[in-house]
């Protein structure tokens, strides 16, 4: 199988965000405030500070009568350069490092996440890592009219040979598992034409790769992890476009 260092890298690579998750599990006495401490290493990088809440609602049945409850809580930090590409999230569940476009290479990614995970790690205090994942969201230009989808992406939908051949949009998900490199992989596209674009399909190609297990919170192996998530993230992108398409990033 081909690693993640084999693959061609493209100059004009069509990816629109990266991100690297790690989802923990933390002491009780890690609190929001004790989360606050992040912003000391984060600051200079990144200024921007925003405080990240989830939405939770329960519906209650009470004769003919549906009563809603819901609750926001408080469950971390985003913090954001300023010019509002590269990010890093400490939270209660995990830690994320985003790069929106335009995203430089793997190298960046992960000495960004590798440094803030050590402070993350200094904060927090996680007791166990229970998910790593890395997500690749792309954004690929198709020229406009499509007779035959698999002339750019092989990964698509199968049209019925009666059906009209004119495609004008499609939404498709996956999930694959790769077994050598221990990783889950949903893979989702979503393409509709656009009033911006009145030529072009644009196609969201977004893969989200995964891991669910006990990892250790310090040392190479965690990294090592995440190469092999990456080494299944190429494989699923590389050997899903043609080389019409590949032609397209070069």
């Amino acid at each position: 199988m081909n690693d993640a260092t084999s693959y061609e890298r493209f100059p004009n690579a069509p990816i629109v965000e990266a991100l690297l998750d790690i989802r923990v599990e933390l002491p009780a006495t890690t609190t929001l405030e004790t989360l606050k401490g992040f912003a000391a290493h984060a600051k200079d990088r990144f200024p921007t500070e925003e405080q990240q809440q989830v939405l939770t609602a329960q519906f209650h049945l009470s004769g003919e009568r549906v009563a809603t409850d819901s609750r926001r809580h408080e469950r971390g930090f985003l913090h954001a350069s300023e010019d509002g590409t590269r990010m890093v999230q400490a939270r209660l569940d995990g830690f994320t490092v985003n790069h929106l476009e335009p995203y430089n290479d793997w190298p960046e990614l992960c000495a960004d996440a590798k440094e803030y995970w050590a402070r993350y790690i200094e904060v927090a205090s996680p007791t166990a890592i229970t998910r790593i994942a890395l997500r690749f969201v792309n954004r690929i230009l198709l020229p406009l009219p499509i007779t035959e989808l698999k002339d750019f992406v092989l990964t698509a939908p199968d049209i019925a040979p009666g059906a009209p051949q004119s495609l004008a949009g499609y939404e498709m998900q996956l999930l694959l598992t790769d077994e050598e490199n221990e990783a889950n992989i949903a893979v989702s596209q979503k393409a509709f034409v656009s009033p911006t674009t009145p030529d072009q399909l644009p196609l969201l190609f977004d893969i989200d790769v995964f891991a669910i297990g006990s990892f250790p919170t310090e040392g190479p192996e965690l990294w090592e992890r995440f190469d092999r998530l990456r080494a299944a993230k190429n494989r699923v992108f590389f050997e899903s476009l043609t080389e019409r398409t590949k032609e397209m990033f070069r």
